[in-house]
């Protein structure tokens, strides 16, 4: 019967090349025994079959460790030549073979309360939820609450723009409007109400005129040389 399936059928192609398949020719002999010794033990329920069967039995699993550790010695030396000479791709082909096939596997994404999803974008906003949720959440929890500077939503006053005149440098280059930061200072009594009027309004505006953002840079000679 087994001769006439394997005659039929033909015998199941493995995926993976292993030290069975390398070694078949060998462990064929030594299963048939077996097998045989088998089969005549079950025809006549003897001493002696059970001494034979025991002695094949025996037989094959000494000749399965031989054919083990002889095909791993000899791709253990294949992998190893390959790597000193150079033979990268036959390298990697060694190691493959000794990693057998790569086997993917797919899970069903489930939502938090169990439903399959199938749509691939509830897939990636489900992943979205339960991966990054928690990770956007610890950050924000490890963020340090700062006070709120509820003194910054107030209007400027007349007063906070004389002090900030008064801190002016003096001797400072003036800028684009040509205006000396000295002026300024000497006729703060004269210029303060139109500045702060000017100011207000930047800050109700939320704007500051473009004329007042541009700067002059001027690079200057240090006599270093350099």
């Amino acid at each position: 019967m087994r001769h006439t399936a394997l005659a039929t059928f033909g015998r199941k192609t493995s995926k993976s090349y292993d030290w069975f398949e390398a070694k078949s020719a060998e462990m064929a002999l030594v299963i048939v025994g077996k097998r045989d010794a088998l089969a005549e033990y079950k025809r006549s329920l003897s001493k002696r079959n059970l001494q034979i069967i025991r002695a094949d039995w025996s037989k094959a699993y000494k000749t399965a460790r031989h054919c083990a550790n002889e095909y791993w010695t000899e791709l253990s030396e294949t992998i190893q030549t390959a790597a000193i000479t150079g033979n990268i791709r036959g390298m990697y082909d060694g190691i493959k073979t000794a990693m057998g096939p790569v086997q993917n596997k797919t899970a069903l994404l489930k939502s938090t309360t169990g439903e399959v999803i199938v749509d691939k974008e509830q897939q990636f906003g489900e992943m979205g939820r339960t991966l990054f949720r928690p990770l956007f959440q610890a950050a924000l929890d490890a963020i340090e609450c700062l006070l709120v500077m509820e003194n910054l939503d107030t209007e400027p006053t007349r007063e906070e723009l004389s002090k900030a005149i008064d801190s002016l440098a003096s001797g400072k280059a003036p800028g684009s409007d040509g205006i000396p930061l000295d002026l300024i200072g000497y006729c703060k009594t004269a210029l303060l109400l139109p500045l702060h009027e000017v100011l207000y309004q930047c800050w109700k505006e939320g704007a500051v005129p473009q004329d007042m953002r541009d700067a002059k840079i001027v690079t200057l000679y240090k006599n270093t040389g350099k």
